[in-house]
């Protein structure tokens, strides 16, 4: 952890409680993790981590998203409300801030949404680094292409390696989006198992800029804001996507009976098999009824059927 003293004493926790639930449910060791607060590296501290095998995260200051948010906002409103006056679209950029200003972090304490996106991400690397042959520094190129959202594993494994790390608030977030889904009775909204794993991204399917949180960082924001729709989106938007995959996540579990089952997916998938391959020499085989088809079926059954996890 590279960063203030008091910044140390709210982000140690953070990266300590992700690396135990990575363990639980990924499996192995973690990478090595230097921790950066803000884009000032002290002299030797990038010797020190590139000695340590340890990968760099340049996580913003509270003041840097604040400016990152801001300017990348400002962008997307000029651009697509380009006819409206100044001051209305000064209006609307104030409005989103202050709708930002309660995902940041506060005098040093990152908010409850913060803290989860700490341990997401945190997610993302370690599975990039874990299973996937291109390793962790190439996952934004990856999703810079426009063709691939993080590594080059399926986009639903690449999000529940990094779903299963967050916190209890942002899993309650999760949780609360299925059974709000579940309960609006919309079966378009109830994907099939090879609909959700075969399926992109939703940030793909929209025109966004990647903007680096701060210069050198290798975490990016996308942001994009469409006259043509609400601003909470579509149905089946980013929000529905992580939901789905957590449900699908709690699924394999519950029905496994073991936390390590994404471990024994996300090991097969990395060697190129696909779900049915797994599936087949699996030992949970007959939890999922011994076929794909089957699985598929226990899938939307147990989806209707949800209720929200205390």
């Amino acid at each position: 952890m590279i960063g203030s003293r008091d910044e140390a004493r709210h982000i140690v926790p953070l990266l300590t409680r992700a690396n135990a639930i990575y363990r639980r449910y990924l499996g192995g060791t973690p990478a090595r993790v230097a921790y950066l607060i803000g884009s000032e590296m002290p002299e030797g501290a990038r010797d020190a981590a590139k000695h340590r095998d340890a990968v760099i995260i340049n996580w913003p200051s509270m003041r840097g998203q604040r400016e990152t948010f801001a300017k990348a906002m400002r962008k997307e409103v000029d651009n697509n409300f380009s006819h409206a006056p100044q001051n209305v679209r000064d209006e609307m950029l104030n409005k989103m801030m202050a709708g930002f200003q309660n995902q940041i972090s506060s005098n040093g304490v990152p908010s409850p949404f913060e803290a989860g996106t700490i341990q997401h991400e945190l997610g993302h690397l370690w599975f990039a680094s874990t299973y996937v042959s291109e390793g962790s520094q190439d996952t934004q190129e990856l999703a810079r292409s426009g063709n691939q959202y993080g590594t080059s594993a399926p986009d639903w494994l690449d999000e529940a390696s990094a779903i299963v790390l967050e916190t209890d608030y942002l899993t309650n977030v999760r949780r609360k989006r299925v059974a709000d889904t579940v309960g609006s009775g919309n079966d378009e909204l109830i994907p099939s198992l090879l609909e959700l794993t075969s399926m992109t991204h939703p940030v793909l399917s929209v025109d966004r800029e990647l903007i680096p949180m701060h210069e050198g960082s290798n975490i990016s924001i996308g942001v994009n804001i469409r006259p043509d729709r609400k601003i909470s989106g579509d149905a089946r938007d980013s929000g529905w996507f992580y939901a789905m995959v957590r449900a699908f996540v709690d699924f394999l579990i519950d029905n496994s009976g073991d936390p390590l089952v994404l471990k024994s997916i996300a090991s097969e998938l990395a060697k190129g098999a696909s779900l049915s391959d797994w599936l087949a020499s699996s030992p949970h085989r007959e939890d999922f009824g011994g076929s794909v088809d089957e699985m598929d079926r226990m899938w939307r059954a147990w989806l209707r059927s949800y209720r929200e996890y205390n």
